[in-house]
């Protein structure tokens, strides 16, 4: 469920949406959670959770880095799971060198 609001935020973002209301963004309906779920399944389903919002965290930088110190350099944000398989910046280094240490 997370990975689907996740997403959701993430494509209307990227679409230029602006979200006036989180009960506008369109999920799935939760499904119900067996109450036999194994610790595996717990540590998994938590550790899923934790490298999609770091891939969360790297996708808004870069966009938001994007704007504000590198529009005149061609780049093209890739996807989200990108992001999620790599779990680093997917901004070309000319731009990546730019942007301040100590970002303000």
């Amino acid at each position: 469920m997370f990975d689907k609001i996740l997403t959701a935020i993430v494509l209307a973002s990227a679409s230029g949406e602006e979200i006036q209301n989180i009960e506008e963004i369109p999920v799935e309906e939760a499904t119900e959670v067996e109450e036999s779920a194994t610790v595996e399944e717990v540590q998994d389903t938590t550790s899923d959770m934790a490298r999609n919002m770091r891939a969360l965290e790297l996708f808004i930088a870069d966009e938001m880095n994007y704007e504000k110190y590198c529009k005149s350099i061609s780049w093209q944000q890739p996807e989200i799971d990108i992001y999620k398989e790599k779990l680093e910046s997917q901004l070309p280094e000319e731009c990546r060198a730019k942007i301040p240490l100590d970002p303000q």
